[in-house]
């Protein structure tokens, strides 16, 4: 990975970053988007996790002889 976040996890911790104070949004509402935030990452994770294994599958295919 070329850095340490993705383009869409810089994205949103810019607009966070941007957002007013906490007194524009209740505590709930904040605690509502670092919810979705962890939702959205696990299922990054998850999607990142099946293509490697695609990518594995794709290399052990590349290496086997055919026959």
């Amino acid at each position: 990975m070329a850095g340490k976040y993705s383009e869409k996890q810089q994205l949103l911790i810019r607009d966070f970053a941007s957002e007013n104070s906490l007194g524009d949004q209740s505590l709930p509402e904040r605690n509502a988007e670092l919810g979705d935030a962890k939702l959205g990452k696990k299922s990054t994770v998850e999607e990142l996790k099946c293509y490697e294994v695609g990518l594995d599958i794709n290399e052990a295919s590349i290496q086997t002889p055919e026959v």
